[in-house]
C-alpha cells in the first residue's frame, strides 16, 4: 500500500505531535508516531512548476 502525503501551509495546529526536520529549504512536520524504515526517510521535491510534488520515501504503512 503507498500513502501519499498531505501537505498543508503552515504548522500543525498540535505541534507537539510532530517532529520538525528541513527538506530542500521546507520545514516538514512528521508524526511522532511514524513507522520509519531502517534506512530513515527521504523527503525530497519532484515535478517542475505547478506539477511539483512532495515526494517522502521510508514511512512505512
Amino acid at each position: 500500500m503507498t500513502y501519499e502525503p498531505a501537505v498543508y501551509a503552515g504548522l500543525p495546529a498540535d505541534v507537539e505531535r510532530f517532529h520538525q526536520t528541513e527538506a530542500n529549504g521546507l520545514k516538514v512536520f512528521l508524526p511522532k508516531n511514524a513507522r520509519v524504515a531502517p534506512d530513515g526517510v527521504s523527503i525530497d521535491i519532484t515535478g517542475k512548476g505547478v506539477w511539483r510534488r512532495l515526494s517522502i520515501q521510508g514511512l512505512l504503512g
